[in-house]
């Protein structure tokens, strides 16, 4: 079986869609109302601590990267992937923000990010051949599943009012 993704690139893409994440976060309370921006800073703190997480992640197969052949693109081909899909924070999204949203349209907009996410990872799991290795990318999907759960709580909380 060919390795179309090494774990690696995997988690390199992670980390780097996290950062997006950080990025469209911040966007976001730049834009808004003190309470909202407290918010959603708490929020670019999640996504900074699950860039540490996947980074940790990626250092631990340090070992493994060793043994597979470097990409000649020098990763840059991961990078675009990473900030070219509109996922979890993407740069593209976080351009769009003009300010005028509602903290409610930026929760249901990162909620569908999350989920684009989710998708895109559980589709990398499938191109991985190691069982130890979607054991990985599992964790990746759990801590973003965990992700969406604390979009819905608070927007569930905000339309109760």
């Amino acid at each position: 079986m060919t390795t179309l993704l090494t774990l690696d690139e995997i988690f390199a893409m992670a980390v780097r869609i996290e950062s997006n994440g950080v990025v469209f976060y911040r966007a976001a309370a730049a834009k808004a109302n003190k309470a909202d921006a407290d918010y959603l800073m708490k929020l670019a703190a999640m996504e900074d601590e699950h860039k540490r997480i996947f980074g940790d992640m990626r250092k631990r197969l340090a070992s493994r990267k060793a043994a597979e052949p470097p990409r000649p693109d020098g990763g840059l081909y991961m990078a675009a992937i990473a900030d070219g899909c509109r996922f979890e924070g993407s740069a593209a999204a976080a351009g769009q923000l003009t300010g005028k949203e509602s903290m409610a349209d930026v929760l249901r907009l990162a909620i569908h990010l999350e989920k684009e996410s989710v998708l895109f990872y559980l589709g990398i799991r499938d191109v991985v051949p190691a069982a130890d290795d979607k054991a990985k990318v599992d964790q990746i999907i759990e801590q973003e599943k965990s992700h969406i759960a604390t979009l819905a709580g608070q927007l569930k909380k905000r339309a109760n009012g």
